[in-house]
């Protein structure tokens, strides 16, 4: 990412001609606007104390700056140009995911695979982020072209949204879920052909149908209540006493409905786990979490008392799937949807009160909580660009936060950490550097610039999208790129 932007800086350089570039970047109003962005971080030293991580978070943010410079200034293309660069990308896109493909193809136990791991040198959620992209772009392309070209962008467009699911990025999941519905009805109204305004219509309805059935069916098949009627044994067929936690904490913890600490017998656990397994007893999961645990939790999500015989019953799969950090046998019988699965388990924990460390999505909760308690501390003008981090850490502390301190991380919503950093004003500065450019696309009828800001604004609800390289250059390089790389009116293509 770096290269790829010293190679458009230096060739900015290059070819000289400052005093024209700089007239055509100061004639730019939307330019300006948007390096705004940029601007708020810079007056953030104002009020800020940790000069050290507010530099580094400007290096980081420097895109923001230069790109739109860039390209307002001197990098735009032809109208058959851009449109052969988006085609381009659409390519490269699905180059990608059938490289994906074949990685999970060629993957022994696809029940105990990271689906993160199919994102190949790049975040799974930045994936998933341009996976979306390309789709829509396909979808435009689909809608103004004609014949067999047309065809095909359809087939690409319903392969990226397949291949989406395939990667279980929630992130990506629900951006496409909630925007794709919005995109075809649009298709469907714009559109004289009754034939093709009832396939759109149905198609909405089919998708739409089909993600709420799988929601509700894992949802129907989640035991939010713990099954009738436990027993409470004894000792074991080898006479080992079994261990009952019959506390309040100890109800509450449950899989697929029954309880995990009760019937326990921890005297035979060590010594029959160690006889099926390498990974020891007493040592770490792939997910880095406490091995007993997991081999605890899969057994009780059978319904089995948690002994030396239900060790001994389990399949080489089974223990596979325990040292992989599998703590449910559902997620073996139905990995397509296990991230559904363990989300629902997520919330399901978090309502009762049993904390969220670990757990990526109820975490979002506690973080933004955290971020609303420095935001009414801090509403007008936030704590300067640097002392996020430090506030954040300083807050958790004060509120005695469950949270251990390795997931003590800031807001995972860039909205509320700008927020937190240059309070309501600096947001409201912020959301006209947004806003406008909207406004403007709208009224140029800029479709690409419009489904492009729709995922990057949806992504920025829960994820801190502009405070890692790899987000800032994906908003600052698409948001320059398609509001300034072109030479001629969206309007008119």
């Amino acid at each position: 990412m770096s290269l790829g932007q010293f190679i458009l800086l230096g060739n900015w350089i290059l070819e000289f001609n400052f005093i024209e570039k700089t007239k055509r970047f100061s004639t730019n109003k939307v330019a300006i606007l948007v390096t705004m962005l940029f601007a708020l971080h810079v007056i953030g030293l104002i009020w800020t104390t940790d000069f050290e991580y507010a530099a580094k978070d400007l290096r980081i943010k420097l895109p923001l700056l230069f790109l739109p410079i860039v390209f307002s200034s001197a990098i735009q293309f032809s109208k058959k140009t851009f449109q052969f660069l988006i085609d381009f990308f659409i390519a490269v896109i699905t180059v990608t995911t059938f490289v994906s493909l074949n990685k999970y193809i060629n993957v022994e136990e696809i029940a105990l695979f990271d689906k993160r791991d199919l994102a190949i040198n790049i975040s799974h959620i930045r994936f998933s982020l341009l996976i979306c992209i390309g789709a829509f772009f396909s979808l435009y392309r689909f809608y103004k072209n004609k014949g067999v070209i047309k065809l095909a962008f359809l087939i690409l467009a319903f392969w990226l949204i397949v291949f989406l699911f395939i990667l279980e990025s929630f992130s990506g999941i629900v951006i496409i879920s909630l925007l794709l519905p919005i995109i075809t009805t649009y298709y469907a109204l714009n559109i004289n052909n009754k034939v093709k305004r009832i396939i759109s219509s149905s198609f909405i309805l089919l998708f739409t149908a089909s993600v709420l059935a799988v929601v509700v069916w894992r949802i129907n098949d989640y035991h939010f209540d713990p099954i009738p009627n436990q027993q409470l044994l004894d000792v074991s067929s080898i006479g080992s006493p079994y261990f009952q936690d019959t506390t309040t904490w100890g109800y509450q913890q449950m899989e697929n409905g029954y309880y995990i600490y009760q019937n326990v017998a921890y005297w035979e656990l060590e010594d029959a786990w160690n006889k099926v397994s390498d990974v020891k007893y007493t040592g770490k999961d792939a997910n880095g979490d406490d091995l007993y645990i997991t081999l605890i939790r899969f057994i009780t999500s059978k319904g089995e008392p948690k002994d030396r015989n239900s060790i001994e019953q389990l399949t080489k799969e089974e223990v596979k799937a325990i040292e992989s950090g599998i703590a449910n046998v559902n997620y073996l019988k139905h990995p397509q949807v296990s991230r559904i699965d363990k989300i629902i388990w997520e919330f399901d924990t978090y309502s009762k009160g049993l904390g969220t460390n670990g757990h990526s999505v109820a975490s979002r909760i506690v973080y933004w909580k955290q971020a609303w308690l420095l935001i009414r501390e801090n509403m007008l003008i936030g704590v300067g660009t640097g002392d996020v981090q430090n506030e954040f850490e300083e807050s958790y502390k004060q509120s005695n936060s469950s949270l251990n301190e390795s997931f003590r991380l800031r807001a995972h919503n860039q909205y509320l950490t700008l927020w937190v950093a240059f309070g309501i004003v600096g947001l409201l500065i912020i959301m006209i550097t947004i806003i406008y450019p909207i406004a403007l696309s709208i009224k140029m009828k800029d479709y690409y610039y419009l489904l492009f800001i729709a995922v990057a604004l949806l992504s920025m609800i829960n994820e801190d999208t502009l405070e890692t390289q790899a987000g800032v250059t994906f908003f600052a390089f698409f948001n320059s790129f398609l509001l300034f790389g072109r030479n001629y009116l969206p309007k008119t293509s």
